[in-house]
């Protein structure tokens, strides 16, 4: 310009100055204006707004504050513009409290801030996650009669979804809609991905269907967060779909569409299309990244085709791709899964060699690698280079390292181990123990793994079923007897040499004592089940057994140890077992008579788990206290018995189990599984339990897996019981939860509570007429082949019942027992006398909430927990306080999974409950229909009804926009009700439904196969 002859003007150096700030030229920027001034030019408001932005994006914004003051001096009056771009500059430097205090000093030196200003804040306020203080700033706008416009709505949902407000952030989409202001496909994709990532797949469809309707097309950044979302839900179906609808529309799929698809294929096993997605994406020139290959390694080495993850893993180096630690991590687990132990070895030897760190989980893999494979010299080694090291070997890497000395026959090196970590302030956990339990046992050291097991007690660790079986096998081996109770309720039946060569009586014939009749029928002289629903003159020989009766209800005991039945036969019993059932019971309950047992959880077993699970997928956080030390509540057995056999004294100390050692599941597993999530059966694993109607441990098996799959034990708070849940004094809608941990008692506050504590805990005795549940005539049949006889006492029999089951010589059905006299004699209404060893009340179980203070709401009489509606809400205390699982007769884990949804709904507000008078009206018609019924108040939660169960499961389903219960499950159940009454012995292996199999399992395909690890197994990958 000089050349040209041409001079420079204010407006020349104004634009040289924007552009070297714009740049990051300070420096440059600052010299141009020095040289300007010394020409006579003074900078305008241009000119310094255009330093303003320059030291703001500069990183020097305390200059840029001083310029604000100097700009004021100089007698300029900083605009809206100056302000806003002030404003950028503090949140762009983490003030925002500076941020949002400018605001209102602009609006004191009488400068009104615009919709950008706002906007400004309000991105920078969401973007630290200060939500609230964005609304009040939206109720500032109002005041101020500037409406927000698209944009801030956006940033402010955008922003509720990310940090999980999805309730507020539909409650503000609605607001948006009444206002006036069209949403936009950013409007839509946050919601619909935040939604997705809970589980709403309803929800998620309708607005993706109401985008649509109204020609809001979506984009790419909505199509990856529903394929994304679905694929990770399992519903792979969908996500192809979604996908093949993206390439329809002309939307060209990015890295991460393609990364989230080959996610799903290598979850569901299909390799082979993962492949050929990945080939077809290079084709497009999207180019594989990290994420890409550590995906197709670990598919591939989990398949155990590791030579293909290997080839994968030199294609990644080709492509100048550098792995990083969970690449190699990956290859080494796959390759010792493999059985290559060297190649495993090489790959971790060239990850260091190529600067990768491993971490503490790569150690442990290789550990482990090394141990399995014979190799425990190598593992020391790399165990005491560890020890050497900076990282922290943690529980994982010792239990590995006992584990394989102990195998390995070096069972006092695994011990001196063992006994170190103390003093590193590392205390064991139960898979420690068990495993220093069993290598001890292993090499016959009974005694040391005795002192082992009462160290971990005195410790305060929880024995695992492992342990106890560990112990009970080298213990057998040897022929060391265990205690024969007189009296024993199921709840402390554990195995049948608990009454080996006894007569032994059971009261009730349901499945359980049916199950623990045979189970100790091999090892008893006799048993005899009492069953209160045979005619009194019931007096029967069980089928393929000759010491397994079945008679009417007990009449009488005597002192002298016989059983009188109601058929006139008398037993001398050596034992009487109650397989009686249990009680509803909530001692820490108090609800000062409005409830009779007439984002907080308590318990972890498979009701609280479904219910932690739905709770979260609404938004809530989600607490749950569980005083065991693993998942699985009832179904986390132990062979422990309580001290007091009956379980009579409340202070005693409780053992939380109610499962015998042979029990199976009434309910076929596929009729038994969650909706979402089926109990298959998985490949071939020795561990497993593949049966149809598998064992207690394939079930606490599948509530691990279930656990595993959506990261429940995050939420657990293990070994922490409940002693006291009531509302809170300072807010009555807020509930105070006093807890026990390690001894100590604390309180919390939480907006609500849930409670499912299983109600298997607390025994109901029979007075001694008895019961002849499943429950009591599977123990019955369990335990007559180690006694003399056994005699069940029925009060659902005929008074003049008796007769020797099928298949047993020694296992007879009674009528009610009439009485049991002082000479152990058992007198049945069937007339028959037996002389007992023992009394088996298989009886059942009572509702029991000890913890529970509801300031006399909720009570619990004669078994009935009430007013509930709906078996679920206390109409006084709803929503804050709700109930899971109280039905029975049921299929229990999708009743709780419904249950669960719609408690979880109404908590979020998106489902409404009725009036507390509504609720209260609708309690007591129910309770006045069981009434005209002739029905007790026992029975209010029972479904014994077929198609009862199913007419609640629906309605449920029906509150909450879910599915209803498949024609198929309800087909199952019913067939499954019939084999019981027409093969009672035989019915849980010989079944004529395969047709509902095969319809079941071409539901299963919707969802990921669970083909769930091995109870033992612990896994390391990320």
């Amino acid at each position: 310009m000089q050349r040209l002859g041409i001079s420079h003007n204010l407006y020349t150096y104004n634009i040289l100055i924007n552009c070297f700030c714009r740049r990051s030229q300070i420096s440059l920027a600052l010299a141009l204006l020095g040289k300007m001034m010394k020409l006579g030019y003074e900078p305008s408001i241009v000119t310094l707004s255009s330093l303003l932005n320059g030291y703001c994006h500069g990183k020097r914004i305390s200059d840029a504050v001083a310029l604000v003051d100097q700009m004021m001096k100089m007698g300029y009056k900083p605009d809206t513009i100056t302000f806003t771009t002030l404003i950028h500059g503090l949140f762009l430097h983490n003030k925002a409290s500076e941020a949002v205090a400018l605001v209102d000093r602009m609006v004191q030196r009488g400068c009104q801030p615009n919709l950008v200003t706002y906007g400004v804040v309000v991105y920078g306020l969401c973007k630290r996650g200060d939500i609230d203080l964005a609304f009040d700033l939206l109720k500032k706008m109002e005041a101020a009669k500037i409406e927000a416009n698209g944009v801030i709505f956006n940033t402010i949902i955008d922003s509720l979804c990310k940090y999980r407000h999805v309730a507020d952030a539909l409650n503000l989409f609605k607001e948006m809609e009444t206002k006036g202001i069209r949403p936009n496909v950013v409007t839509y994709s946050s919601l619909i991905s935040c939604l997705c990532s809970y589980g709403r797949w309803s929800d998620a469809s309708q607005l993706l269907s109401d985008m649509i309707e109204k020609k809001i097309n979506p984009n790419l950044v909505t199509f990856n967060a529903l394929i994304d979302a679905f694929v990770k839900e399992g519903k792979f179906v969908e996500a192809e779909k979604l996908y093949d609808d993206m390439i329809k529309r002309s939307i060209d799929p990015d890295i991460f569409t393609y990364n989230s698809l080959l996610n799903g294929f290598c979850m569901h096993d299909r390799l082979d299309e993962a492949k050929q997605m990945f080939e077809f994406m290079v084709s497009k020139d999207c180019f594989p990244d990290e994420v890409t290959y550590n995906t197709l390694i670990k598919g591939f080495c989990k398949s155990k085709r590791v030579e293909d993850g290997t080839e994968l893993f030199r294609e990644m180096s080709h492509r100048g791709l550098v792995g990083d630690t969970v690449t190699y991590t990956t290859l080494v687990q796959g390759l010792f899964h493999d059985g290559d132990c060297d190649n495993a070895q090489k790959v971790f030897k060239q990850m260091v060699s190529d600067g990768v760190p491993p971490d503490i989980m790569t150690y442990n893999i290789l550990l482990d690698g090394l141990c399995k494979n014979g190799k425990l010299e190598k593992a020391l080694v790399v165990f005491e280079y560890l020890q050497k090291s900076k990282m922290e070997p943690d529980i994982y890497t010792y239990n590995i390292m006992i584990e394989g000395m102990s195998k390995a026959g070096k069972v006092e090196d695994g011990w001196d181990l063992f006994c170190s970590l103390k003093l590193k302030g590392v205390k064991p956990d139960v898979i420690m123990y068990c495993t220093m339990i069993s290598g001890f046992c292993r090499k016959g050291l009974k005694e040391e793994a005795d002192a082992v097991f009462r160290e971990m007690k005195e410790d305060g660790t929880l024995p695992d079923s492992g342990c106890y079986n560990t112990l009970i096998r080298a213990h057998l081996r040897d022929g060391i007897d265990t205690w024969p109770g007189k009296q024993i309720h199921s709840h402390n039946y554990r195995v049948p040499e608990q009454v080996k060569d006894q007569v032994v009586v059971v009261i009730g014939s349901s499945v359980s004592g049916v199950d623990i009749s045979r189970d100790i029928a091999n090892v008893t002289k006799e048993v005899h089940i009492s069953s209160r629903s045979t005619k009194p003159e019931t007096y029967e020989k069980l089928p393929g057994y000759d010491n397994l009766w079945l008679h009417s209800n007990i009449e009488t005991v005597r002192e002298d140890g016989s059983v009188v039945f109601k058929n006139g036969k008398t037993v001398y019993a050596d034992t009487i077992m109650h397989c009686t059932g249990y009680k509803y019971y909530f001692p820490f309950l108090d609800t000062k008579g409005e409830v009779t047992v007439e984002d907080n959880l308590i318990g972890a077993g498979a009701a609280g788990l479904v219910a932690a699970r739905e709770l979260r997928r609404e938004g809530h956080s989600v607490v749950v206290f569980e005083r065991g030390n693993q998942i699985g509540g009832v179904w986390a057995y132990t062979p422990n018995v309580e001290p007091d056999p009956l379980s009579i004294d409340p202070t005693r100390s409780v053992i939380h189990s109610s499962l015998y050692s042979s029990l199976r599941t009434i309910i076929p597993r596929e009729c038994m599984g969650f909706t979402d999530f089926p109990f298959s059966t998985g490949p071939e694993n020795k561990s497993r339990d593949p049966r149809r109607h598998p064992g207690h441990i394939e079930v606490l098996a599948y509530l691990k897996d279930f656990a595993r799959k959506f990261k429940m034990e995050e939420m657990i708070r293990f070994e922490t019981e409940v002693v006291r849940a009531e509302p809170a004094a300072e807010n009555p809608k807020k509930w105070r939860v006093e807890f026990r941990n390690s001894g100590d008692i604390s309180d919390e506050i939480y907006d609500a509570v849930v409670v499912c504590n299983g109600h298997y805990t607390e025994p109901r005795h029979a007075l001694i007429p008895g019961g002849s549940s499943v429950s009591g005539v599977d123990i019955s049949r369990d335990i007559v082949n180690v006694t003399k006889e056994v005699h069940i006492s029925s009060r659902s029999t005929k008074p003049e019942t008796y007769e020797k089951l099928s298949g047993y010589d020694n296992l007879w059905l009674h009528s009610n027992i009439e009485t049991v006299r002082e000479d152990d004699s058992v007198v049945f209404k069937n007339g028959k006398t037996v002389y007992a060893d023992t009394i088996m009340h298989c009886t059942g179980y009572k509702y029991y909430f000890p913890f529970l203070d509801t300031k006399g709401e909720v009570t619990v009489e004669d078994n009935r927990v009430g007013p509930l509606y709906k078996h679920v809400f206390p109409p006084a205390l709803s929503p804050g306080l709700s109930f899971i699982g109280l039905p029975w007769q049921v299929i229990p884990f999708p009743m709780f999974e419904l249950q669960r949804k719609w408690v979880a709904a109404v908590l979020t507000g998106r489902v409404s409950l009725p009036s507390l008078e509504e609720m209260m009206e609708d309690t007591k018609m129910f309770y006045s229909k069981l009434e005209a019924s002739c029905i007790p108040k026992r029975y209010t939660h029972l479904m014994a009804e077929l198609d009862s169960q199913f007419v609640y499961d629906n309605w449920l389903a029906d509150q909450c926009d879910y599915p209803r219960i498949e024609n198929w499950r309800e087909q199952m159940f019913y067939k499954v009700f019939k084999r019981i009454q027409s093969q009672s012995s035989t019915y849980k292996d010989d079944w004529d439904d395969d047709h509902l199999i095969a319809e079941a399992y071409e539901d299963f395909v919707k969802f990921p196969s669970n083909y769930p690890s091995s109870l033992i197994e612990r896994e390391y990958t990320s």
